[in-house]
């Protein structure tokens, strides 16, 4: 029992670090296509 909650809790933070590495890199991508667009 104890040890379904500990994958289930891992799951959760490796999902949560991916997520929040993606959301990173999209801002980053966004902000890069943003300065750009104001040089051309």
């Amino acid at each position: 029992m104890f040890l379904g909650s500990l994958v289930v809790d891992f799951v959760g933070i490796a999902i949560g670090v991916a997520a929040a590495a993606l959301s990173h890199l999209v801002y980053k991508a966004a902000e890069l296509k943003e300065e750009n667009e104001l040089t051309i």
